[in-house]
């Protein structure tokens, strides 16, 4: 272990520590190159905080952290990036308590709002207030609390707006009378801790009334806050109120708008090469490092406003992109980030999820944990949350009122909703580390990196020895939903055509042993998804629910760009396999959400028939591929879904379970296909062994092929040939001989078809591809299935001529022996299944999961 001496900014190393801390500025960046390559490092574990202003307290961090070093066998490195940003507003938070223009400004703010506030004593009884008991107030710890305080009812915004010239004169009025703010007594306050408006001043006349029109504003501001309920007790809102609109620069938006950039350009390179930023030569040194030397881990924990930095740190890693540079575990300790942040820089990847914790006060110790006595007597966190957004006070990840759900608080807010979700999440309750445990004895705010027990919580969080579980999906959950509520979501949508249908859930027959996973978008929202299951289990129920999968990306985009890419991979046969393996676990694991992948895990064995309800957009759920943790921590691969169950999609519509197929049409228009012919003389040959079945050739124009669907007599349909793909589902063409046909087309009296329950088969590039169309789903699979069909199958994807010619060979092999619909469908997919052709997984199926031919004659 080698022996670093570096130097704080503000405080030196403590004498006798044989350390593995390098506090990182401009004069240890070197030092660390070179401790690196001695020692050939693997893993580095960078802290950051904001500013340590007492030095004993400083030397016991240091300490922490070697220990945590030590024990971790990690590099450990210190960095001081912030310029004490937040110290020093701490500093002048206390210097400004004792100035007189402070003092009188909230005397008269305080005075005028409790002029506009029916305020009542605990007995009920209503009190007024003057300057003279304000004053007596203000002396006190925690003014005006046991008062019940509400805004006058009659105060609209309209005449708040039209008071506002009255409350200025009145506050002029008051400062004239009380000779507040004359000259003398300014000139005896040092400038900065003037508000802006008195700063530069000379004219009493002039600066008196700027100062009472924006003493005004604040009176106003405080008042709305309670009428919209955004205020905290009277008090503080008011004091926010002040440090916001008078004090922007140093007390207020722009000193954190201040530490938010420091926080960004950080890690940034520099525009002036001679002065480098250190965060971003730490970050070169790092990546030179694993490119000479391979792989890399590096560990963040955060404190405070740290974890704004330690955000931002996460972003610049990724920018890399490289595949040596793993972050492993990240750990926030009373993080004052906000929670759009996180979500931007963490919430989004699974493996950055899954090595995420966090340490919080307990809402009644942050209640306790006063910032500044007689000043502002809140926590530091409940401070940042309005100086992070100069409008309203903005919710901070690391306060318990909002990282876990609270019935008085109703917050309409996306990313904390999937805060929320992730930490009530199955398993994840390692997640969050609440103080007052063992594990976490802190008490006030800046206790975490002195206390004992959160230390050796984080080494152990370090060793992997109390391994928080994997996230896995955007937002897990595991909320069981009993069987009565699960009753009443029962799909009540019925054909559009009026024929009765048999559900599938109503089928009861020896080997209906199924699982059954429903997607919805949750309240119509773009980016958010709604996961439930049901399963049978040798006749046994059961179900379950999970919170909202919040969508960081647009679907479309994410399934247009995954597409590009296949079609990229498709050119290099040998890293195709390779390419559907991965994509194919990417989706499962961050699309799903871990207690479905449980789910999954557990009964996959157990039922062989899967049945996806979603609404069909965009989302290959036949590539979705599993994997799971065996009890030794390995991660296992398994097989796609396709692959593992008898796969179907179904959606609203209540599906048939037999399917007669005696009347089939064929449609093959003119090609350049080469196995068309075949596959057309395929089904002549199936239909000659069986007397029942008759098989009649459509001229494949578009007049006719439309006149076979007016016609509602084939109770089957196959097309040979090629869909053409479009930006839009319901413009995807089927090409004929003299133009094409669109899903639009089926449509008014063509929907005729439906009459028959026509079992439909596109063997063609992209016809089971969905979409939206003017109203709802569009595609092919969803026209046919709205006008009638009892079945679809097609490609979502461009297949192989000759490898649909064989999965279609083999899934009518499989079905007229006897197989149901899916069971065909696996067994096709199987018996297709090569290595550097992915056709077999393109396939969807779109049926009721034990469909199956209404007559299967011997022989």
């Amino acid at each position: 272990m080698t022996i670093i001496k570096a130097c704080h900014s503000k405080w030196p190393m403590p004498e006798g520590i044989e350390s593995t801390i390098n506090i990182v500025d401009s004069n240890n960046l070197e030092i660390i190159r070179t401790d690196l390559k001695l020692n050939q490092r693997d893993s580095m574990t960078i802290f950051l905080t904001d500013g340590i202003e007492d030095s004993e307290k400083f030397n016991l961090v240091l300490n922490n952290i070697n220990k945590i070093g030590k024990s971790c066998d990690t590099y450990t490195v210190l960095c001081d990036w912030e310029d004490n940003i937040s110290g020093n507003l701490y500093k002048g938070l206390v210097n400004l308590c004792d100035t007189a223009p402070f003092k009188n400004i909230l005397l008269h703010i305080t005075t005028m709002c409790c002029q506009h506030m029916n305020i009542k004593s605990a007995k009920k009884k209503i009190i007024s207030f003057n300057l003279a008991k304000v004053k007596q107030q203000l002396k006190l710890t925690f003014p005006f609390s046991g008062l019940d305080i509400n805004a006058i009812s009659t105060l609209s915004d309209k005449k708040l707006h039209q008071s506002k010239w009255d409350i200025a004169g009145k506050l002029k009025t008051a400062i004239i009378a009380n000779n507040s703010f004359d000259a003398v007594k300014l000139s005896k306050t040092s400038p900065d801790l003037l508000p802006n408006v008195l700063q530069g001043s000379k004219d009493p006349s002039t600066y008196i009334d700027d100062l009472c029109n924006k003493m005004a504003e604040i009176v106003i501001a405080v008042l709305k806050r309670y009428r919209k309920e955004v205020n905290l007790d009277f008090y503080t809102t008011i004091v926010e109120e002040i440090f916001q609109q008078l004090y922007p620069q140093t007390y207020g938006y722009q000193i954190w708008k201040r530490i938010k950039s420091t926080a960004r350009t950080y890690w940034q390179p520099n525009d002036n090469e001679q002065t480098p930023k250190p965060g971003h030569q730490l970050i070169k040194i790092i990546k030179d490092f694993s490119d000479e030397n391979g792989h890399f881990d590096i560990n963040i924990i955060c404190h405070s406003a740290g974890a704004i930095a330690g955000c931002e740190l996460v972003k610049a890693i990724q920018k890399l992109k490289s595949a040596r540079i793993r972050i492993g575990k990240i750990i926030f300790l009373a993080p004052a980030c906000s929670f759009e942040l996180f979500e931007e820089a963490i919430m989004g990847s699974s493996i950055l999820r899954e090595g995420f914790s966090m340490f919080v006060l307990k809402e009644e110790d942050e209640q306790k944990d006063i910032f500044i006595d007689n000043v502002y007597p809140r926590s530091f966190l409940q401070l940042a949350s309005i100086l992070e957004n100069r409008i309203k006070s903005t919710p901070i990840l690391g306060m318990e009122r909002y990282c876990k759900k609270q019935p008085h608080i109703s917050i309409e807010n996306d990313a904390i909703e999937a805060f929320q979700a992730f930490r009530e999440g199955s398993g994840n309750t390692r997640k969050v580390v609440y103080a007052g445990a063992p594990d976490c004895t802190a008490k006030r705010h800046d206790d975490f990196l002195t206390d004992e027990g959160t230390i050796d919580t984080i080494i152990q969080l370090l060793k992997n020895e109390t391994p928080p579980q994997p996230l896995g999906a955007l937002v897990p959950g595991n909320n069981t939903v009993g069987d009565k509520t699960n009753a009443a979501r029962k799909d009540k949508h019925h054909r559009s055509n009026g024929r009765h249908m048999s559900a599938w859930h109503s089928l009861r027959q020896p080997n209906d042993n199924y699982l059954k996973i429903k997607v919805t978008r949750w309240k119509n929202k773009e980016r958010k998804l709604k996961f439930s299951y049901t399963a049978s289990v040798n006749g046994k129920k059961e179900s379950d629910s999970f919170d909202v999968v919040h969508l960081l990306y647009d679907i479309k985009d994410y399934y247009n760009d995954s597409i590009k890419e296949l079609e990229e991979a498709a050119f290099h046969k040998e890293n195709l396999e390779e390419h559907l393996r991965r994509t194919g676990m990417k989706f499962y694991e961050e699309l799903f959400p871990e207690g479905l992948r449980d789910t999954f895990y557990r009964l996959k064995d157990k039922v062989s028939t899967l049945i996806v309800d979603s609404f069909d957009e965009f989302i290959a759920w036949e590539r979705c591929k599993m994997s799971w943790t065996n009890d030794d921590g390995t991660v296992q691969n398994g097989p796609f879904l396709c692959e593992c169950f008898n796969m179907v999609r179904c959606g609203p519509l209540s599906l048939p379970v037999h399917i007669p197929l005696k009347n089939l049409a064929i449609i093959v228009p003119k090609s350049d296909l080469p196995n068309a012919q075949a596959e057309k003389e395929m089904l002549y040959e199936l239909a000659s062994k069986r007397s029942y079945m008759k098989i009649t050739e459509i001229d494949p124009t578009v007049s006719k092929v439309i006149n076979s669907f007016r016609a509602g007599e084939y109770d089957g349909f196959h097309f040979i040939g090629h869909i053409r793909s479009s930006e839009y589902a319901n413009k995807y063409r089927m090409e004929l001989n003299n133009g094409p046909v669109e899903p639009s087309h089926i449509s008014g009296d063509a929907r005729n078809l439906g009459r028959a329950t026509p079992f439909v088969f596109l063997n063609s590039c992209y016809s089971a591809k969905t979409g939206l169309g003017l109203t709802n789903i569009g595609g092919w699979a969803a026209a046919f299935l709205r006008a009638g069909a009892c079945c679809f199958i097609g490609s979502a994807f461009a297949v192989d001529d000759f490898q649909a010619l064989k999965f279609a060979t083999r899934f009518y092999i499989h079905l007229f022996s006897g197989c149901t619909v899916a069971e065909a469908a696996k067994h096709a997919r199987l018996d297709i299944r090569t290595a550097g052709d992915p056709t077999w997984l393109y396939y969807a199926v779109y049926a009721h999961p034990f469909a199956r031919l209404q007559e299967v004659p011997t022989g």
